[in-house]
């Protein structure tokens, strides 16, 4: 019970150290949170992601599983709020007025396009664009109909840097060094 009362101090401790700021965060060293949403841009959550959406920055488990689940959803970034100049939360709005915050790691579910417009004409956007091919690099692969995934997962393997790029429906790109060398294709 000891260590417990003392994990809740400590979160308590890195709430009320928090910084808050309007403007942009200084960037951070990692990749996924030193690229900030903008904040007068509207973002989706990504097909099959969920976020808790609370009325405060929430560094405990437990007070953010009382926060309510959002599933889907149209946003905006209103407020970045920062712990040692790195972003740790983001306050966003809903397009229904709902408004509170979001912890920095859930960022890698925030897609920039309607998941429902995309979701209703793949044939036609790949057709457009294309698919992803063995031997593009990561940006090229961003512009083929697959576009930018819903979580990068990047383990660094003896001086090769390898990634896996999740995509919705058990799609996946892997990428080694930057170069795309593995494609599921999925359902």
């Amino acid at each position: 019970m000891h260590r417990l009362t003392m994990l809740i101090a400590a979160s308590l401790f890195a709430v009320s150290a928090m910084a808050q700021t309007k403007g942009p965060p200084a960037l951070s060293a990692d990749h996924a949170l030193g690229d900030f949403p903008q904040a007068s841009k509207y973002y989706w959550l990504a097909p099959s992601a969920s976020v808790r959406l609370c009325p405060k920055p929430a560094p405990d488990i437990l007070d953010r599983i009382q926060c309510p689940e959002l599933t889907a959803g149209k946003f905006t970034v209103t407020e970045v709020v920062l712990f040692n100049q790195t972003p740790a939360y983001y306050r966003i709005e809903m397009e229904g007025g709902q408004a509170g915050y979001v912890r920095a790691d859930d960022k890698v579910n925030f897609v920039d396009e309607d998941p429902q417009i995309l979701a209703r004409a793949p044939g036609a956007n790949c057709a457009k664009l294309g698919v992803p091919k063995i031997g593009m690099t990561e940006a090229d692969a961003e512009k083929t109909c697959w576009a930018k995934p819903v979580t990068v997962n990047r383990v660094n393997v003896a001086n090769h840097i390898r990634e896996q790029h999740v995509y919705g429906r058990d799609r996946y790109l892997y990428f080694e060094n930057g170069i795309l060398v593995a494609i599921e294709p999925g359902r």
